[in-house]
């Protein structure tokens, strides 16, 4: 018995056993596995097909919602707001949408907007309760995204126009907004960016009275009426207004008002001081609520960084521009360039070559006057030339205060 052990007998087998239970274990287990696997996916393609019918018919109204909203930007020179905007010409095509954002979720699809673009996508409901998105599509800063599911959608070709056409259609679309909504600021600060846009800066600081009028705690307009006052008769009383309001609003140190007070009065030595106080205290309340209202509180610092920086002050610039980041949307090229201006009048090269190509990098789109003081701005870095002043010209401030509307 012990020979038979020693060659193959009593703990070989046993350990043979044991090796198989676990084979048969696992092969059990990937079984399962294989056997939960091919069922949802047989579950997925029945459910493809039973939807797929839908899913066609859905595609084929989303090309006509398509070629609709780019039909409304070429005549209005904005996007829809609502999809109910598109009814005066295409009646049938949204019959049940409605007026505010609530009623937008209609015959399937989501669209949403701002002043930046446009986004919408197909919602098919199926058990349990879950969404099927067939269609995504968006429009943001002058780029088309779309991701399709099997739904062969093409993207329209938008109808140009002269800019001045444009503006003209763009401004009568943004009257009847205002209207239906007198108490949203996008529409007043879409209307000055048009103004602007034809030169008519007196109708611009219009508008800017009316909105100060129907939104009496906005911070919005009097930052603009102080900017569009600069170099009149007006300007002592635009910052006075600015000054009062900064005074009342609630966690703001006077460091700010008495800036915008000398910084009228001519006193830069002061203002700039203040400015420099400003910077290293908190923003006044509300000023980093992006969703209420970004223009106001942003467009306040980028022009004060600015003054700082023509006022040989790079350093307070560049605080003040920290200072404002919670206030707007990112690094915009234009906080970037005027930062890699600071960086270069302070001598370090490096950092301001760094920012610069970032900044050139963001700019794509912009108007061809900002790409070549970029690259003025630019040349002067790779030069060393830290005596090289940036002159951004009113595109700077503009772009921030004024985004453009779409």
């Amino acid at each position: 018995m012990g020979a038979n052990r020693g060659v193959g007998g009593a703990y070989p087998v046993n350990k043979g056993l044991g090796i198989n239970r676990a084979t048969r274990a696992r092969a059990r287990s990937w079984g399962l596995c294989a056997l939960v696997a091919i069922s949802v996916a047989l579950t997925a393609v029945l459910l493809y097909r039973s939807i797929r019918p839908a899913l066609t018919g859905r595609t084929a109204y989303a090309q006509q919602l398509l070629d609709a909203i780019y039909e409304h930007k070429a005549k209005h020179g904005l996007w829809p707001q609502y999809l109910s905007d598109l009814a005066a010409d295409h009646p049938d095509l949204v019959a049940d949408a409605g007026d505010t954002p609530s009623d937008e979720h209609h015959s399937g699809w989501d669209y949403t907007w701002d002043d930046l673009g446009w986004g919408f996508q197909m919602c098919y409901p199926t058990p349990p309760r879950c969404k099927f998105v067939g269609i995504v599509g968006a429009h943001r800063e002058g780029t088309f995204r779309l991701a399709c599911f099997d739904c062969p959608v093409r993207e329209p070709v938008l109808r140009t126009r002269p800019s001045a056409e444009v503006a003209r259609s763009a401004l009568a679309e943004l009257a009847r907004r205002q209207h239906r909504e007198p108490a949203c600021l996008l529409h007043y600060q879409g209307q000055v960016y048009y103004l602007l846009e034809l030169g008519r800066t007196e109708d611009a600081r219009v508008a800017c009275q009316r909105a100060r009028a129907r939104l009496p705690g906005e911070a919005w307009p009097l930052v603009a009426l102080t900017y569009l006052a600069r170099g009149t008769p007006d300007e002592e009383s635009a910052a006075s207004d600015l000054s009062e309001w900064l005074r009342s609003a609630s966690g703001c140190h006077p460091s700010y008002w008495e800036y915008v007070r000398d910084r009228a009065r001519g006193d830069h030595r002061n203002a700039t001081a203040s400015l420099g106080q400003t910077a290293s205290q908190p923003i006044p309340s509300g000023w980093d609520d992006l969703a209420r209202d970004c223009r106001g509180a942003g467009g306040f610092f980028i022009d004060a960084a600015l003054y700082a920086y023509q006022h040989a002050r790079p350093a307070v610039a560049t605080r003040a521009l920290a200072a404002g980041a919670p206030c707007m949307f990112g690094d915009t090229d234009s906080v970037q360039a005027l930062r890699a201006a600071c960086l270069l009048a302070e001598g370090d090269t490096v950092a301001a070559s760094e920012v610069a190509a970032y900044a050139r990098a963001n700019a794509r789109g912009r108007p061809a006057r900002w790409q070549r003081k970029l690259d003025e701005l630019a040349g002067a870095i790779a030069k060393g030339d830290t005596k090289f002043r940036f002159d951004p010209g009113p595109e700077l401030v503009e772009y921030v205060l004024f985004a453009e509307y779409q």
